[in-house]
């Protein structure tokens, strides 16, 4: 035997056309035409179905709650998303059904905040690249494991604790930036405006209870030091433990 052309099987060596072979391409051929066709229609029966299961479930009793959820999410995980449908949608669904209450879900939300990142050996971290975060809605509600981990970390008093391979990424001066902010507008709301000694700034301190010879001195980003007293050695951290 040989190749096909036009239809026939025919022999490679002398040309004549093998009849049973060509029929039996033939009836191939016809099966898959018709398995295509049974495929084209199975995709747009499910393509049907699964519009006819989303508008289901907008219409459903735990739509309205799920959509309210959805909207929490994206404030506090994802604000630039656009969309709150599809799969994300079909996630929350499934576990409030499940038996999640909506303010369980909102605490699963809260403790995926908490360790937004997964780094290293797939653990949860407060910091990381923007290509290590995972908190996608469909993630976060995939399953009750899921919803159950991020309640987890919401209860869990040590998970805004940085594990050690995540210390080196924190942007220090980012946080002394972010510390110093708080403790200028602490102490304004104390005494008002301090005085500015350059790129240094003074307040009395606030634990010397107005000492005239008491001064807090509040360092600009980049010291070793952010905070300090110079009588009672008031620094910033006891000070950040107080106005925080």
């Amino acid at each position: 035997m040989g190749a096909v052309r036009d239809e026939l099987v025919a022999c490679r060596e002398c040309g004549c056309v093998h009849q049973e072979a060509t029929e039996l391409v033939a009836r191939l051929r016809a099966d898959i035409r018709n398995l295509e066709a049974d495929l084209r229609g199975k995709r747009s029966r499910l393509a049907e179905m699964r519009g006819q299961q989303a508008a289901q479930a907008q219409g459903s009793p735990e739509a309205a709650v799920a959509n309210q959820i959805l909207l929490e999410w994206r404030r506090v995980l994802a604000p630039k998303t656009r969309e709150l449908n599809g799969a994300r949608l079909e996630k929350t669904l499934a576990r409030l059904r499940g038996g999640y209450t909506a303010d369980q879900l909102r605490q699963c939300i809260a403790g995926y905040a908490r360790r937004p990142y997964v780094i290293g050996n797939g653990r949860r971290s407060p910091v990381g690249k923007p290509s290590e975060r995972r908190v996608d809605a469909e993630l976060i509600f995939r399953d009750a494991q899921h919803v159950d981990t991020g309640i987890a970390l919401e209860l869990d008093e040590s998970s805004d604790w940085l594990p050690l391979e995540a210390v080196e990424r924190v942007p220090w001066r980012r946080v002394q930036q972010a510390n110093r902010r708080v403790i200028v507008a602490a102490l304004e709301r104390q005494f008002g405006g301090g005085l500015d000694d350059g790129a240094f700034m003074a307040w009395p301190c606030p634990r010397c209870d107005n000492h005239p010879a008491a001064t807090l001195q509040v360092a600009p980003v980049g010291y070793s030091w952010l905070a300090a007293c110079s009588s009672c050695g008031l620094t910033e951290d006891l000070l950040l433990g107080a106005v925080r």
